[in-house]
């Protein structure tokens, strides 16, 4: 719905940030020394979901950046093959670094770049292009999340 709202006043890139990743509700939680509900702190749609829903409604022009607990290359694999034309990701650099310096993040970037071709070569694709023309099987609970949002799985298959 948000995204269809953006859409409508010219926004053409959203970053489907969602539940998974960094959840600032939490840190500013601590930070403040407050107690939180923590059912409250996990609250909202995650990533793969959002990722599928705002892919579905095929909004010309309208780029997507998936981030929100992508930690691997293999879930930024997945995240292209679902609709995303990029992704972020900063706490798992962030805690490589905090572990080891720059040589540490250096390292974690490696193996995150090193995941990433390999599952784009398991999908059979050559490059990220062809990754996101891969075809896409979505399971478990997003799948039954994307069901009762009405998100069209086969379509975005066939894409």
């Amino acid at each position: 719905e948000t995204a269809r709202q953006l859409h409508a006043v010219g926004v053409r890139a959203i970053d489907l940030s969602g539940r998974g990743g960094t959840n600032f509700a939490w840190i500013e939680a601590e930070r403040g020394g407050t107690t939180q509900d923590p059912g409250l702190l996990n609250w909202g749609i995650p990533t793969p979901a959002a990722l599928l829903e705002v892919a579905d409604l095929g909004l010309p022009g309208l780029e997507l950046i998936a981030s929100g607990g992508i930690r691997w290359g293999s879930e930024a694999a997945k995240a292209l093959a679902g609709g995303a034309r990029a992704v972020g990701l900063a706490g798992a650099v962030l805690q490589a670094q905090q572990s080891g310096g720059a040589e540490g993040a250096l390292a974690y970037l490696r193996a995150f770049l090193w995941d990433l071709r390999a599952a784009t070569l398991l999908a059979g694709a050559t490059s990220l292009a062809e990754l996101q023309r891969a075809p896409l099987v979505v399971t478990g609970w997003t799948a039954q999340w994307a069901e009762r949002r009405g998100v069209d799985l086969d379509a975005l298959a066939r894409r």
